[in-house]
């Protein structure tokens, strides 16, 4: 297994990404009130909890699940710190899983979920665009898209690569 700290650090993030959320939802709750969901603050504060605290949190764990569930070490644990680094800043990255001896169905549900991942933001780039004014793109459709690509590709593929693996331990134990 890779060094504890590598998998704290996310943990200790997602802590900081959570009591972040916190403060915004205060600082938007007249936004939350009014139900106006597509408020930039808003937006924002929901990152804070989706990428902040629930993907560093995968992120973190899968560093610890990866070597035993699939028979593969972290190929460089600089290089997972600095991945966490850039996760941190904003910057996706996506490790390598090609040579793992065994849970090839886990990697393969996990891969497809950090691609829906990637899309998600590519989506979220023509939105910003949008609103750069330099192309015109439907509001809702796109904010609907990226939603979707996040949560129906990235966790649940995530959830169901890993849990096909974890479900059947606890079952057994």
């Amino acid at each position: 297994p890779p060094p504890f700290w590598l998998t704290a650090e996310h943990f200790a993030a997602a802590l900081l990404w959570l009591l972040a959320g916190a403060v915004g939802l205060v600082v938007t709750s007249k936004d939350l009130a009014a139900g106006n969901f597509l408020a930039p603050r808003l937006l924002a504060v929901t990152h804070m909890f989706t990428l902040g605290v629930l993907t560093t949190t995968i992120f973190g764990a899968l560093n610890q699940f990866f070597p035993g569930a699939l028979g593969i070490s972290i190929r460089s644990v600089r290089v997972a710190h600095g991945t966490w680094v850039l996760h941190t800043i904003g910057t996706l990255t996506l490790p390598q899983r090609r040579r793992a001896p065994r849970g090839l169905v886990v990697g393969r549900y996990v891969s497809a979920g950090h691609i829906a991942l990637g899309t998600a933001m590519l989506v979220a780039l023509a939105r910003i665009g949008n609103s750069l004014g330099w192309w015109p793109l439907d509001r809702m459709a796109v904010v609907v898209s990226h939603f979707h690509l996040a949560v129906f590709g990235f966790v649940v593929f995530t959830a169901v690569g890993v849990g096909s693996w974890m479900l059947p331990m606890f079952l057994l134990a």
